[in-house]
C-alpha cells in the first residue's frame, strides 16, 4: 500500500496525495532516448549559433555531426524499439509504427536536402543567403518538434511500461555529438 506524503505535486501544488509519493523510476531505456533528444536539440542549436555568428565551416561541421547522430538515434528506434513497440495492442491515435516511420523517413529526407546544401556552401556567407538557410532549416525544426512530442507523448510511455518487465535495457546510449569541444566527436 503506497502512502501519502508531503510533497510538491504537479497536479496541485505542495500537498499529500498518493500518487505521487512513490517516484516512478523511468526505465534506462526511456531516460536515454528522451535525453537524446534534449542533446541533439543543443547540437543542432550549437550548429545554428556558429552558422549565423559567421563560423560557416563550424556550422558545416556541427551540422554534419548532428545529423550523423540524429541518422544514428533514428536508427536505434527503427531497429530496436518499433518492433517492440509494433507488438503492443491498440495504439494511440496518431502514434502508430506507420506515423513513426514515415516521420522518420521525411526527417532523412530533409536532412539529405540539408547536407547537399552544406557539401556547397562556402564562407563568407551572404546574408540572404543565412536568412534562406535559417528559414529553410525551420522545416526541420517543426517536423523534429513534432515527432519528439509524439515519441514523448505515445512511444516512449508505453515502452517504458513494457519495460518494467525488463526488456528494453539493454538498449545502447545513442552517440551524441560532443558540444564542449569539436562537432566531429559522435
Amino acid at each position: 500500500m503506497t502512502t501519502a506524503t508531503q510533497h510538491h505535486c504537479s497536479c496541485r501544488g505542495t500537498h499529500s496525495c498518493a500518487h505521487e509519493s512513490a517516484p516512478r523510476l523511468r526505465s534506462n531505456a526511456y531516460v536515454a532516448m528522451v535525453g537524446a533528444h534534449d542533446v541533439l536539440d543543443e547540437a543542432f542549436a550549437a550548429h545554428q549559433d556558429a552558422l549565423v555568428e559567421g563560423r560557416v565551416l563550424e556550422a558545416k561541421e556541427r551540422f554534419f555531426a548532428f545529423r550523423d547522430a540524429l541518422l544514428d538515434h533514428m536508427q536505434i528506434e527503427d531497429d530496436q524499439l518499433l518492433p517492440v513497440y509494433a507488438l503492443m495492442p491498440d495504439p494511440p491515435v496518431g502514434g502508430g509504427v506507420d506515423v513513426f516511420r514515415a516521420e522518420h523517413d521525411r526527417i532523412r529526407k530533409l536532412l539529405g536536402e540539408f547536407s547537399g546544401l552544406f557539401e556547397r556552401l562556402q564562407a563568407p556567407l551572404a546574408s540572404r543567403d543565412l536568412v534562406t538557410v535559417i528559414e529553410r532549416q525551420r522545416l526541420l525544426k517543426h517536423v523534429l518538434e513534432h515527432h519528439n512530442l509524439r515519441e514523448q507523448t505515445h512511444l516512449y510511455p508505453m515502452l517504458d511500461q513494457f519495460d518494467d518487465k525488463g526488456m528494453l535495457l539493454r538498449l545502447p546510449t545513442p552517440p551524441c555529438p560532443d558540444l564542449g569541444r569539436t562537432a566531429h566527436a559522435v
